[in-house]
């Protein structure tokens, strides 16, 4: 995994700093930024399958890891000081991907 700002956990941290609703993280593509409907790439280092396993190994419940690897798909709510996020993700051959939306 990359250190520094291409660490998948360093747009997690700015995505929480930020005012974005959204930050996607798909396999092959730049981790993105969703405010008001416009989107922003954060860096131009696409993402791959090691990020998105290794923030999901980090922050998803036993159970919902579990569900991942099983069926495909995962969702939950996170609770960080002063943030809700709702996480999905999706783990197939056609997407690799996992999405955080914050929730007031």
């Amino acid at each position: 995994m990359v250190e520094g700002p291409e660490n998948p956990f360093h747009h997690l941290q700015q995505f929480l700093a930020s005012q974005a609703e959204t930050l996607l993280m798909r396999v092959g593509s730049p981790p993105t930024f969703y405010e008001n409907g416009q989107s922003r790439d954060l860096c131009p280092t696409e993402t791959d399958p090691g990020d998105v396993l290794s923030i999901m190994k980090s922050i998803a419940p036993d159970a919902q890891h579990q569900l991942l690897k099983v069926v495909g798909s995962a969702e939950f709510d996170m609770q960080l000081p002063g943030t809700l996020l709702h996480v999905t993700a999706v783990w197939s051959e056609a997407v690799k991907e996992v999405r955080f939306s914050k929730r007031n």
